[in-house]
């Protein structure tokens, strides 16, 4: 949808699933810095950390 590079309303601190080290999610689409997991929200939903889903490992 083009959203991915967009900031978020409000930035979210992430605890990411695959090494469990947390970090600061600030666009809707966003990466863990230690381990490059992929996180993404819709905009509808980005009002809450809840909706984030992890979207597998960046290579």
């Amino acid at each position: 949808m083009g959203f991915a590079g967009h900031y978020l309303p409000v930035p979210f601190t992430i605890v990411c699933r695959e090494c469990g080290q947390s970090f600061e999610m600030v666009t809707f689409e966003d990466h863990c810095p230690h381990c490059r997991m992929v996180y993404g929200v819709t905009p509808c939903h980005a009002f809450d950390p809840a909706n984030v889903m992890a979207a597998g490992r960046e290579e």
